[in-house]
């Protein structure tokens, strides 16, 4: 997906390859897409790199290998654009087909943001999406299905924060052990708005862990999106990926009038916004090539972001920040304090934000 955004999506016709039907309703893909689909694991690739590779014409880049050719962002545009017809089409037919234009989209193919920008945009659809929407989001339906069972009524999922919490006791042990510095302050949420307003960038760490692909704001890495460099920064110092993946941005709800001409509401950043309204440049460093953001936007008082947030639209007059997820490339999202602290010293955070303490390397 940050790919796409660098690339021609007409360069290569992929449709003999995956395409809709929209007499029959079925999705086709061609089998040489996939190579000994039934030995394969999570931690193998599905698709014969050599038959693509020959298909389109070009040679397979792998993660290690910093190199992107223009080939290669075509390829990624054209996959995309490809995706987005078959995504599109597949909703458009069961709309036809039900009547039904409330839509529930789960399974990993949702966590697409850009096609769902484009649901959300060029359709007259409400859309909701799973915002666990993969294998991982299973348990979720398996508990909201034994309740009807049961004979309760299931009430809707309100936020993700469904992770353990640790106790500011449990913290100051992990800390004691650390042998690192810090102190406690009264107000965090003030410290770390007033922290990044300053070009700082730290690690948050409060109250229950997400459950889900995204960092919305427990186990985060928090930035300026007003400060030129920040994440390339963020990139070169803490994440250690591809310079072609943008950041997300963290937005009161109540703000994003003057960020963009979408009123899309997404807390779970599964869906991507024009970023085109007249503050746009509060949130430059969030902007993709493209226009674009996969935005978080919060309006409940008890987000964790929620306080920080709101300093910062004090401070700066647009209530918003680099959100991006609590972890080094490779690396699964922080869950302990013991995690926090570990990626805290082994990265270039400038500071750690855990529970009402303030942790630095140096004073």
């Amino acid at each position: 997906m940050g790919m796409a955004a660098y690339g021609d999506p007409y360069r290569y016709d992929l449709s003999d390859l995956l395409c809709f039907d929209k007499g029959s309703g079925s999705v086709f893909c061609d089998k040489r897409l996939r190579d000994k689909i039934a030995h394969t694991s999570v931690f193998e690739t599905h698709a014969d790199l050599e038959f693509i590779a020959s298909y389109v014409g070009i040679s397979p880049v792998f993660t290690s290998c910093p190199s992107r050719s223009r080939e290669h962002f075509d390829l990624a545009a054209s996959v995309q654009l490809t995706f987005k017809r078959v995504y599109m089409d597949l909703i458009d037919y069961y709309v036809k087909l039900t009547g039904i234009t409330d839509i529930c989209l789960s399974g990993g193919c949702a966590l697409n943001c850009l096609a769902n920008m484009s649901l959300h945009l060029d359709r007259p659809y409400q859309v909701y999406v799973q915002p666990a929407a993969s294998d991982r989001g299973l348990s979720i339906g398996s508990a909201f299905e034994v309740s009807k069972m049961l004979g309760s009524t299931p009430q809707p999922v309100q936020d993700l924060y469904l992770g353990p919490t640790y106790s500011d006791t449990e913290i100051a042990q992990s800390l004691k052990i650390s042998g690192l510095l810090y102190e406690t302050v009264e107000d965090i949420d003030l410290y770390a708005a007033r922290a990044i307003t300053e070009g700082l960038i730290i690690g948050w760490f409060q109250g229950r862990s997400e459950f889900g692909p995204r960092a919305l704001g427990a186990r985060s890495i928090l930035a300026s999106p007003r400060i030129r460099n920040n994440c390339d920064l963020i990139n070169s110092k803490i994440k250690f990926r591809e310079k072609f993946r943008p950041f997300a941005p963290a937005i009161l709800a109540s703000d994003l009038a003057y960020l963009s001409s979408s009123s899309v509401d997404s807390p779970f950043m599964t869906t991507t916004i024009p970023i085109d309204g007249p503050m746009s440049s509060h949130i430059c460093e969030c902007i993709h090539t493209d226009g674009t953001a996969r935005v978080q936007t919060v309006s409940r008082p008890d987000n964790p972001l929620y306080g920080v947030l709101t300093h910062l639209r004090t401070i700066t007059g647009i209530g918003a920040c680099i959100n991006t997820s609590f972890n080094l490339a490779g690396e699964p999202i922080v869950e302990k304090p013991t995690d926090a602290l570990r990626t805290f010293v082994s990265s270039g955070l400038d500071l750690l934000c855990i529970g009402n303490y303030v942790v630095r390397k140096y004073y």
